[in-house]
């Protein structure tokens, strides 16, 4: 059996490139935070639409940043999930995660957000070694903001999780898919077990009509404590 889990607000109560992008202006590490805000929000809202185009969404949120080298970046990211993404953790997610991990399930994490973010979130913040997001091109010392790889958002997450049953069992295994957004559809249809928290007004439509279970999660870890597992 395999579980796989959306990261923003499925997993946490926010979008984790929303809060790094606002994080990033409250560092100071943004020239023109007006400007910058404002075409992040505008961006959401093509999300919110399903008009996105995620090249422009993951090169605006990398490039106040993307010149320093890995090594500060690592640090800014370990920073940047203290402050923002462990105090967000929905605790029941992190219960269903549990869960499955103590059943012996393969647990994922497939986000539409950059893997930098999404690969150090899943690993310090709920032991998951398989949490997939849009990776960029890198040079030796630094990212870049040219994607690369499965781009897995939208249909893309199909494909992430067919080429991860395709390496691990040489078919498609029994699913669940925890998500919160209409964006997340076609992973949805797909799976045998789909499952919706917190979804926005399009997904929940589509949850009555298809009859899929709908979870409502509000209690959050508030502060890091030992309910939320680091390395």
């Amino acid at each position: 059996m395999i579980a796989v889990f959306d990261l923003d607000k499925t997993l946490i109560n926010e979008d984790s490139t929303t809060l790094w992008s606002q994080w990033l202006c409250q560092n100071q590490l943004v020239a023109d935070i007006p400007a910058y805000l404002q075409r992040e929000q505008a961006l959401m809202q093509q999300y919110e639409a399903r008009q996105l185009d995620i090249a422009d969404y993951i090169k605006l949120t990398l490039q106040p940043v993307i010149h320093l080298p890995f090594e500060q970046m690592d640090i800014l990211v370990s920073r940047f999930i203290d402050e923002q993404i462990k105090p967000r953790i929905y605790l029941q997610s992190l219960a269903l995660l549990r869960q499955h991990q103590q059943q012996g399930d393969a647990v994922l994490i497939i986000s539409a957000s950059a893997q930098l973010l999404v690969g150090a979130i899943g690993r310090r913040c709920f032991h998951v070694e398989h949490a997939y997001g849009i990776d960029v091109k890198k040079t030796a010392q630094n990212y870049t903001t040219e994607l690369t790889g499965i781009v897995p958002y939208q249909a893309g997450k199909v494909d992430k999780l067919r080429e991860y049953t395709h390496q691990q069992y040489g078919h498609f295994a029994d699913t669940y898919f925890y998500s919160d957004s209409i964006n997340d559809e076609p992973l949805l249809q797909l799976v045998q077990f789909p499952q919706v928290i917190n979804p926005d007004c399009k997904l929940h439509q589509l949850a009555q009509a298809k009859q899929w279970p709908i979870h409502y999660f509000e209690k959050t870890v508030s502060e890091f404590s030992d309910q939320v597992m680091t390395d």
